[in-house]
C-alpha cells in the first residue's frame, strides 16, 4: 500500500505541534488556497485564499482568464459589489482582496467563500462596502480559532502554508548593536518543505549594514551550520553588509529544533539576545 496522501491541514497540525515547545516562537502567517472545481477549469476560473497574518487578515480572490471577456468583467464587478478591492491586474488575471478585521467578518467571509467555490454565481453574492486597511498585531492565543474555522468550513482547501518566527535585538557586551535578528520557518504543503531562515537588519534604517567584524562572525557560524546566503540588492547594487541565510529541514520537528538551536547559538557567540519583540511585518 502506498503512502497516504498528506492533506494541507496535516502540515498545519505538524508545525503547530512541533513549535508548541519552541520557546519564544510565535505564528506569523497561515494561508490556505482553494483551486476551483473541475467544471470551472475550461476557460475561466477563480482561485481563492484565506490569509491570517501577524498584522492583518485577508481573503484574496484571483479571477483567471482574459480581462476582456464578458465572464471576467461580470465576476470582477460582482466582487467589487461584494466589498473586494482590485489589488493587481495582469494580462491573464485580476487579483482582488478584502480585509477581515475581526472574528465576525472572518466568519462572514468564510460563508462567502463557500458560496463562491460551490457554484460561482455572482447574483448570490452580498453587496458590501470595502473595509479600509488597518494594521493590528495578533496575539498568539487568537490563532487557534481562525485555523479551526477554516478547517471546519465547506471549502475544499487544496494547499496551505504556515510560519513561525522569533525576533529580538542583538546586544554585544551589554551594548545594543542597533540590529535585530529574526529566526523563522515557513512550511509549504505543495512540496512539504520546511525552510528555516535567519535575518539581521536595522529596524530603524533599512539601508544600514552590519559592521564587518560582526558580519564575518555571523557568516562563519551560519556557514558552519549549513545555511546558504541570499543576496540583498538595492536596484543593481549588492548590499554585502546585510545577511539573510536559509536552510531546509525534512520535518516540522527538525525545523523547530533548528530554529531554537540557531537562536541560542547566536547568543553563545558573545552576542546576547535581548527581550523578544514578537513578529515583524513582512
Amino acid at each position: 500500500m502506498g503512502r497516504r496522501r498528506r492533506e494541507p491541514f496535516d502540515l498545519v497540525d505538524d508545525v503547530m505541534s512541533a513549535f508548541r515547545r519552541a520557546d519564544g516562537f510565535r505564528p506569523y502567517t497561515f494561508v490556505v488556497w482553494a483551486e476551483p472545481p473541475e467544471a470551472w477549469k475550461a476557460k475561466n476560473w477563480v482561485t481563492c485564499s484565506f490569509r491570517f497574518e501577524a498584522w492583518a487578515c485577508w481573503t484574496h480572490i484571483e479571477v483567471q482568464g482574459t480581462p476582456r471577456s464578458a465572464w471576467h468583467r461580470r465576476v470582477s464587478a460582482g466582487l467589487v459589489r461584494a466589498g473586494y478591492e482590485c489589488w493587481l491586474r495582469f494580462d491573464d488575471s485580476t487579483a482582488f482582496r478584502r480585509l477581515l478585521p475581526n472574528s465576525r467578518s472572518r466568519e462572514s467571509e468564510i460563508a462567502f467563500l463557500e458560496t463562491l467555490v460551490a457554484h460561482g454565481d455572482e447574483t448570490q453574492w452580498p453587496k458590501r462596502r470595502i473595509i479600509p486597511y488597518r494594521e493590528r498585531k495578533t496575539p498568539p492565543k487568537e490563532w487557534l480559532a481562525p485555523i479551526a474555522a477554516i478547517r471546519n468550513s465547506a471549502v475544499a482547501w487544496t494547499d496551505a502554508c504556515i510560519g513561525f518566527t522569533r525576533r529580538t535585538p542583538l546586544v554585544i557586551a551589554g551594548t545594543p548593536t542597533g540590529f535585530d535578528v529574526v529566526v523563522s520557518v515557513l512550511a509549504m504543503h505543495d512540496d512539504w518543505s520546511f525552510r528555516v531562515s535567519v535575518r539581521f537588519f536595522d529596524p530603524g534604517n533599512r539601508d544600514s549594514l552590519l559592521p564587518t567584524p560582526l558580519r564575518r562572525r555571523l557568516r562563519r557560524e551560519l556557514t558552519t551550520s549549513g545555511y546558504e546566503f541570499r543576496t540583498f540588492k538595492r536596484g543593481k547594487k549588492r548590499l554585502h553588509g546585510q545577511l539573510n541565510a536559509e536552510r531546509k529541514e525534512k520535518s516540522a520537528r527538525r525545523a523547530a529544533v533548528e530554529c531554537s538551536r540557531i537562536f541560542e547559538r547566536i547568543g553563545s557567540l558573545g552576542i546576547s539576545v535581548g527581550r523578544s519583540t514578537g513578529v515583524q511585518r513582512k
